[in-house]
Formats: C-alpha cells, structure tokens, sequence
C-alpha cells in the first residue's frame, strides 16, 4: 500500500524512538492520519507525543501501525516541521521506508450473530462494565478478536477500550476486555454500514475464550446458532 492511499482519519499506533535513535518504545500511542502530500510526507496528529517527558523534537523517528480487514500494515518515519494549526499541533512526517504487510489472522474465525452489547470501561475497575455505549451484533469471533456490526460509529473520545458482553440464544452471557483497532465500510451486509474489529485482552481473556468457545460448539451442534 502507498502512502497517498491511507484515508484521513485513520488511527495510527505509534512508537517513538528516543534521542533520536530507531530502537522504539514498546509503549503504544494513539495517532490520526491527517493528510498525504504524496508518498514520502504526510501529516500526524498525536497529542500525546507533547504529554511525555520529552517533546517529540525535529528528526526523532517514529514507527507506525495501522489495520485494514485482517491486514496490518507498518512504516517508518522522520519529524519534520511542527505546526500549530487551528489550535492542533500537527506533525509532519517523511516517510523513510516502505509500507510492510503482514496477515493478522492467526486463528481460526467462527461466523456468527450475535447480539452484543459494548459498554466503556468502569473507571474505577478497568474489567468491568461502564458506561453503556451502544448494542451491535457479532460477525466472527476467534481466539484473539471479534468482529461487530453496526450503522453508528463508536464513541472513541474516551479511548479505545471497551466492555463487551455477548448474548448466547441460550441466555448466556460472556463479558470480555476488548480494543477497537479498526472501523470500516461493511462489506458483508447490506444491513449494517460499519463493522468494527477488536482485539482481546488476551492475558485476561483465556479462561473466558475457552468457555466461549466450547458453548459456541455446543449450539452449533445443537442447530442453534
């Protein structure tokens, strides 16, 4: 993929490399795609580079990283210039190595619909049920990731990190830690105008994906799902 094909508004994970160096913090930011020039410029806003300890200063690199379907795509950049504009500190970005590929879809995903309900996390326990945010319905599910439907977009001002219960035909409920990587046109159902993908909180979610994994099997075979 080419720079200049990256839509605005596409959220960036982004690492920094101290003084200038290219070994990168493990330490995940949250970035938007604002603009491409052409294939070698293109324009980050990321508030939280200015909240750490050290600024984000002309010539430090930066890694990125984005999602599209199963695909998650990497890059590499240099600070330019950075501007105010409009109130918004925009960073520009040179492009210093290709755009690399690599296949998310490590497990084997289970289609099927499901009711769902996403809720913001609570803010005193981080695992547990907030705030509601909005009902979807599932598409797949595996191992490390779900799939949701839906005709609203997320609610993303307060962060990536969700609560999701998911509502079995038999009355059985799975609560699940989850971040939204990525929203999309959905291509699957004329139904629905978005579907969104999350990862799991796999340290957390083991036991839980395990007890999933074996009712969805159940209701299969029982013709139920």
């Amino acid at each position: 993929m080419q720079i200049k094909f990256i839509p605005n508004g596409t959220r960036l994970d982004v690492q920094a490399a101290p003084d200038g160096s290219r070994a990168y913090d493990e330490e995940i930011l949250f970035g938007i795609f604002v603009d491409s020039k052409d294939d070698l410029l293109f324009y980050l806003e990321c508030p939280v580079l200015f909240e750490r300890e050290r600024e984000p200063q002309e010539g430090d690199f930066l890694r990125f990283s984005f999602y599209r379907g199963s695909e998650n795509y990497t890059f590499e950049g240099k600070i330019g210039l950075i501007a105010d504009s409009f109130g918004k500190k925009l960073i520009h970005i040179n492009v210093i190595s290709f755009v690399e590929k690599a296949s998310r879809r490590k497990m084997q995903r289970i289609q099927v619909s499901l009711p769902a309900t996403l809720y913001k996390p609570d803010p005193d326990q981080k695992d547990k049920p907030g705030e509601l945010s909005q009902k979807l319905t599932t598409f797949d599910i595996s191992g490390t990731g779900l799939c949701l439907l839906s005709n609203e977009q997320l609610d993303l001002r307060d962060g990536s990190d969700f609560i999701v219960e998911l509502h079995l035909p038999n009355s059985e409920t799975f609560t699940l830690s989850a971040k939204h990587v990525r929203t999309g046109n959905c291509p699957q159902y004329v139904l629905y105008r978005y579907d969104h993908a999350f990862v799991m909180d796999y340290e957390n979610a083991t036991g839980v994906m395990y007890d999933l994994t074996l009712a969805l099997f159940k209701l299969k075979l029982e013709n139920r799902l």
